[in-house]
């Protein structure tokens, strides 16, 4: 794949570096909302922290100097579709249960 045309590369960063979490951060509770039964769902945020790294390859091998800058993001998603169909999944054995509803969104 080549990035030389890639200018920005917005990520919450890898932390701790370089084996810990993978570019994600913790929203506030009431940055997301989930209709579940209208199906449909929203995740908003305004001004988080974030590091460009100005590229993928940068932002994990961080090869460049700086590595990154600090930016700022807003985004307002929302998604909606009917729901198509919906079914729950219990697997006690590994702990994992969850209800899932398909939509077009």
């Amino acid at each position: 794949m080549n990035f030389s045309t890639q200018v920005h590369d917005f990520d919450a960063d890898i932390t701790p570096y370089p084996g810990g979490l993978f570019w994600t951060q913790r929203l506030p509770d009431d940055s997301v909302d989930v209709e579940l039964d209208e199906g449909e769902a929203r995740m908003a945020a305004r001004n988080r922290p974030e590091h460009d790294f100005f590229n993928i390859p940068n932002a994990l091998f961080r090869f460049q100097s700086p590595a990154s800058v600090l930016a700022r993001c807003s985004f307002d998603i929302r998604w909606s579709g009917p729901v198509t169909n919906r079914s729950k999944v219990n697997d006690p054995t590994i702990g994992f249960a969850g209800t899932f509803v398909l939509s077009h969104a």
